[in-house]
């Protein structure tokens, strides 16, 4: 695994830790745009449990 890939891993726990305690639905500061994130980096990454955390992160923001 290069840097770049553990420094991103870093990020996406880091956001999935903290996206529990975010209220706000929206793009830019909710759940919406977090989820958008973590579908861009389970793309670059690879990684499918990744995008599994992103689809719940969007159906939370949906309901």
């Amino acid at each position: 695994m290069s840097c770049q890939e553990e420094d991103y891993r870093k990020l996406v726990y880091f956001v999935l830790l903290n996206s529990c305690s975010h209220k706000d639905i929206g793009l830019l500061y909710g759940k919406a745009g977090l989820s958008i994130s973590l579908f861009e980096t389970s793309h670059f990454l690879r990684d499918e449990q990744i995008e599994n955390y992103a689809f719940d992160l969007i159906q939370q923001a949906l309901v």
